[in-house]
């Protein structure tokens, strides 16, 4: 947790914008899509090369570069088609601003949902 927070300390808050739902190609998985993905990069590096700075965690850590929204994952063709299909025509634009980092977890196991640990402040 001190790898976290001492990975967001000094981290700028920032607006994120989100523009539209897509799908990533193996159509499994839908997602909202942010625009800042390079503000999103720049509080991740650190918090990343924190963890990864600790023997402990360094196994552990597993990192996307692709920031990402998820709507639903793990579809398979037919429920994907059906998602797709009521989700594609809406339009999403949406702006908030980002002042934390939340830490989630979840039980490896289907239909669990993710839940808060600790919020980190940026900043």
């Amino acid at each position: 947790m001190d790898a976290i927070a001492g990975g967001a300390v000094n981290q700028p808050g920032f607006m994120l914008h989100y523009n539209g739902i897509t799908h990533f190609p193996d159509k499994r998985t839908i997602y909202i899509d942010p625009v800042e993905k390079e503000a999103i990069a720049s509080v991740r590096a650190p918090i990343i090369a924190a963890l990864e700075g600790h023997d402990a965690l360094r196994t552990a850590v597993r990192e996307t570069d692709h920031p990402h929204l998820t709507i639903a994952a793990g579809l398979k063709p037919n429920k994907f088609q059906s998602a797709w299909e009521k989700l594609a025509p809406h339009e999403l634009r949406h702006e908030e601003r980002v002042g934390e980092v939340v830490l989630l977890k979840r039980p490896l196991q289907p239909g669990t949902i993710y839940e808060p640990v600790r919020k980190f402040p940026l900043g």
